[in-house]
């Protein structure tokens, strides 16, 4: 990918993911609050979306895109059920909210079949970074070494 497109993508996350992790955090610094929306599925959005991927271009595009939808899908959902005051670990929920609890399930199951290959690659990595031994000596390659995919 190249470097155009690389800082497109990281600016399209950091200006839509700071502000929204930010913003969230500021609302949970506040005392008030915090006890309001502690152990509500506010935090557990809050959490995953703050602290939340080398492939060819289309393939790299398409799991950005899946990532992004998937994880903003799964826990963005959380945010409204936490200020309607349902808490976490709670199996039974009144009816009205199995709509956004059905959301963001299909936003798990599509971050997680999104990575599929990437978790079950057996592909052999051809990649100079593993035929370097570590800690790496200084002056360690006379040349550059030669890789294959046999």
């Amino acid at each position: 990918m190249d470097i155009d497109t690389r800082a497109y993508f990281t600016a399209a996350t950091i200006i839509i993911g700071i502000p929204t992790g930010g913003l969230t955090g500021v609302r949970l610094s506040n005392a008030s609050l915090d006890l309001l929306l502690h152990d509500t599925y506010y935090v557990v959005g809050h959490f995953h979306f703050v602290l939340s991927f080398s492939f060819n271009t289309i393939i790299q595009k398409t799991q950005f895109n899946l990532i992004f939808i998937g994880a903003n899908l799964t826990f963005i959902p959380q945010h409204f059920l936490g200020l309607n005051g349902i808490p976490r670990r709670y199996v039974d929920y009144r009816d009205i909210y199995s709509f956004i609890h059905i959301l963001s399930s299909l936003g798990s199951l599509l971050s997680l079949t999104s990575n599929r290959h990437t978790i079950t690659n057996n592909r052999i990595i051809t990649s100079p970074e593993i035929l370097t031994n570590y800690p790496i000596t200084e002056h360690t390659c006379t040349q550059r070494p030669t890789l294959s995919t046999q």
